[in-house]
Order: structure tokens, then C-alpha cells, then sequence
């Protein structure tokens, strides 16, 4: 063993482009060493071999209809994210676009202890005040 250690990202995507996007970033970050990601993934992710946590799909809504439709499956993949903090032990979660499931997992994730960063993040002229 050459004593590296093994650096565990949770890793969120809700949206195509940013699933594209987070799969270059990991594979920009295990170019650099050892790392293993966990998290809500799309096909780019799991191409790039992100560990799934939840399906992408399950984000992928439009309007509050469309949110009351799919809110057992976002509660789901909301409850799946946090309860990776005990199973995975990430170092740092890794948030990708997608304000309306992001902006509430973040803060949350944070209060638990984790380092939380975003990834092109939404624009705060659109989505309003972080």
C-alpha cells in the first residue's frame, strides 16, 4: 500500500448538463488520486463511475405540480443523500446545479458536518439570495 487515502465524495446532479459537467469533474479528481463518489447520478456519472444513490429522474421536475407528483421519490432521494453521511462517510459533498433540491440538501448537510461545495452553482440573479 503506498499510503494514500481513498478521499469520499457525495456527489448531486439533477439536471443533464450538470450531470455532464460533475462527470468531468470527477474524473478531473481521480486523475489527481484515489477517490470514490457516491451519489444522485445520470448516465454521464454512473458512465463515469459515480456509485448510485439515488436516479437523477427523480429531480428532474417542472413546476409545484409537478414537485407534489414526484414528492415521494425527491423525499426519498433527499432521505438516501443524508443517510450517506453514516454509510459512505464522504469528506465533502459536491452540489450540482439544480437549486430547488440543492439549496435545501446543501444547508442540511452542512449543519451535519460535511464540507459542501457548488458546482456551477445556478445564478443568483435567477434563483434569488443563497
Amino acid at each position: 500500500m503506498d499510503g494514500t487515502v481513498e478521499r469520499r465524495f457525495l456527489i448531486v446532479a439533477g439536471e443533464v448538463s450538470g450531470d455532464a459537467h460533475a462527470a468531468r469533474l470527477v474524473a478531473a479528481l481521480r486523475a489527481r488520486g484515489a477517490c470514490r463518489f457516491r451519489g444522485i447520478t445520470g448516465p454521464a456519472l454512473e458512465a463515469a463511475g459515480v456509485e448510485r444513490v439515488a436516479p437523477m429522474a427523480d429531480l428532474a421536475v417542472i413546476g409545484f405540480t409537478g414537485v407534489l407528483a414526484r414528492l415521494p421519490a425527491i423525499l426519498s432521494a433527499y432521505r438516501a443523500v443524508l443517510g450517506e453521511l453514516e454509510r459512505f462517510r464522504p469528506h465533502a459533498a459536491i452540489l450540482v446545479d439544480s437549486p430547488g433540491f440543492n439549496f435545501r440538501v446543501g444547508p442540511a448537510l452542512k449543519r451535519r458536518g460535511l464540507r459542501v461545495g457548488y458546482y456551477i452553482a445556478p445564478q443568483v440573479w435567477a434563483w434569488g439570495a443563497m
